[in-house]
């Protein structure tokens, strides 16, 4: 009788921990089937932002600098959408093809927009990687192709969600041109015939274009930085939803400054044609939403910068820094 008086309590403490135990393991059930619920269908239409900011004082000379990445994924098509990256001598424009899976989406490069400054990717890359984060208005990034421009940014980056996001009128048609396609700068390539370079479209010249000595010169070197940037072909630096080409004119402080001369595309006479304001322009960074270019290079231990902003007709410069 006193055995089985001492054991009660026993036997109650071991059955409540039981139930507590069977409680928690069915809890524990229901959160993992939520979480690969969620995971599989975690929504992603919609705009998100992520912002790289330097925490050194100098970088190349230049202050904290700012990259922008802003993803937008199609609201009715969650396959398709656009990677736009902003910031210090970047100005990426790239359409993206979304492939979602389980627990995450690869964002995979299609192909280039206008305004974009160096072409890097093929077909087919997969750029970043997004996974859903605390909740569903972060996402996880995961680096692939495209790799973070500060170390640090490996791992932890976040997109956040970009609510009630209003387009005005001059952002639908700034959209608007993005999406026109060009009828005569696309599919081009270039050659040098004596002091000339012939633009060729389908086995075709269709422009022959005069050139100088810095330009001969600068286009000549057979320099592995410089190869694959010696025609920009996808800068509309007037902003009329047509291509122009920056070409090489020349290199400087070890590469450090790449400098080109601006060839705008006339819509009237479907030509190239040397503009008079854009020449010797280094690093070039365009703004499409300001309407606004970026030149900055370095000289001994000092960058330099002049921005030229587009006031409809012509470029002005609206501003010298020494920095």
């Amino acid at each position: 009788m006193n055995i089985q008086k001492s054991l009660k309590p026993v036997l109650i403490i071991l059955l409540g921990l039981a139930l507590i135990g069977a409680g928690y393991y069915i809890y524990k059930q229901d959160k993992v089937g939520e979480t690969v619920e969620n995971s599989q269908g975690f929504i992603i239409n919609g705009i998100w932002k992520f912002k790289e900011v330097s925490n050194k004082n100098n970088l190349n000379g230049v202050d904290s600098p700012v990259w922008n990445y802003i993803l937008t994924i199609n609201n009715n098509d969650e396959t398709v959408g656009t990677l736009y990256i902003d910031g210090y001598q970047t100005t990426a424009r790239l359409n993206v093809r979304i492939n979602k899976l389980n627990d995450s989406a690869n964002v995979i490069f299609d192909s280039y927009g206008i305004g974009n400054q160096f072409e890097k990717y093929q077909k087919g890359d997969v750029l970043i990687t997004v996974s859903p984060d605390s909740n569903e208005d972060s996402m996880s990034i995961g680096w692939y192709k495209i790799q973070p421009n500060i170390k640090e940014n490996e791992s932890g980056s976040i997109f956040i969600r970009q609510k009630d996001v209003e387009l005005s009128t001059e952002d639908i048609e700034d959209i608007r041109k993005l999406n026109v396609a060009d009828p005569i700068i696309s599919n081009v390539s270039f050659a040098i015939s004596g002091n000339n370079l012939l633009v060729t479209k389908e086995g075709k010249t269709i422009q022959t274009l005069a050139l100088g000595e810095d330009a001969l010169s600068a286009l000549s070197l057979e320099n592995t930085h410089i190869n694959d940037k010696k025609f920009i072909l996808n800068h509309d630096v007037n902003f009329d939803g047509h291509d122009d080409v920056a070409i090489l004119t020349g290199v400087g402080y070890g590469g450090v400054n790449i400098f080109y001369d601006y060839y705008i595309f006339n819509t009237t006479t479907s030509k190239l044609e040397k503009s008079d304001k854009l020449l010797q322009v280094s690093n070039p960074t365009i703004d499409i939403k300001s309407k606004k270019i970026t030149s900055s290079y370095r000289s001994g231990p000092q960058w330099y910068s002049k921005t030229f902003k587009w006031n409809g007709s012509t470029y002005i410069v609206s501003e010298a820094i020494t920095e």
